[in-house]
């Protein structure tokens, strides 16, 4: 989605930059919380700290954070792109 609004995601910087312009744009703080779970996720892929309980109390979170970014995806048409609300991920 990123891409498609012109925003800059190479970089988990810019990753984090847009996740905030969606909360922002969205009134959505859980998008946040979503995000800090699904980058949780992702450095537990690599490292393998997480513990059983971390992970399925977790995974809901993940989960719905996902859905709440492809609907977001599937609503915006990619000639919105730069007009009203920005596309952030994927």
């Amino acid at each position: 989605m990123a891409e498609q609004s012109g925003l800059s995601y190479r970089i988990y910087k810019e990753l984090k930059l847009a996740t905030q312009t969606l909360v922002d744009e969205y009134d959505d703080s859980f998008l946040r919380a979503g995000f800090s779970a699904a980058e949780k996720f992702h450095a537990n892929f690599h490292h393998g700290f997480m513990k059983d309980f971390e992970l399925s109390g977790d995974r809901p979170v993940v989960h719905e954070f996902t859905t709440r970014v492809l609907e977001l995806a599937a609503a915006a048409k990619p000639s919105d792109a730069g007009v009203g609300r920005p596309l952030i991920f994927m």
